[in-house]
């Protein structure tokens, strides 16, 4: 999941600095390359960590992603209406590299957590 989240992040920032239309549209087939697997992959690690309840988490999941799809384009829209349209897309490569930190603590946290059951 972080190595498609990293891509993902990366292509969009590229994608916010460039100026020739054959590159962004390199990039945009990458970002779309790059957001592929990720939803399957969430859901299905969202499904095994919650065992007894994957139901509820994939509902949880599916809600969450419906409000997103509906509520960032409506914000991006507004980024760009106030400043350009590279503001939105910098805007978007921003919530993704949260998105790629909150990924890469989770992960730190749950190694720790198991290297001290280990010992």
């Amino acid at each position: 999941i972080m190595m498609f989240q990293f891509l993902q992040w990366l292509s969009v920032f590229f994608l916010t600095f460039s100026k020739d239309s054959t590159f962004s549209l390199t990039i945009i087939g990458i970002v779309g390359i790059a957001c592929g697997p990720i939803w399957p992959l969430l859901v299905s690690h969202a499904a095994q960590s919650s065992k007894g309840a994957s139901g509820q988490a994939s509902s949880i999941m599916t809600i969450v992603s419906g409000f997103g799809g509906a509520i960032s384009p409506i914000i991006i829209g507004a980024m760009s209406s106030i400043g350009s349209v590279r503001d939105g897309f910098l805007l978007l490569a921003g919530i993704a590299f949260i998105g790629l930190l909150s990924i890469v603590i989770l992960r730190i946290k749950n190694h720790r957590q198991i290297v001290q059951r280990k010992f």
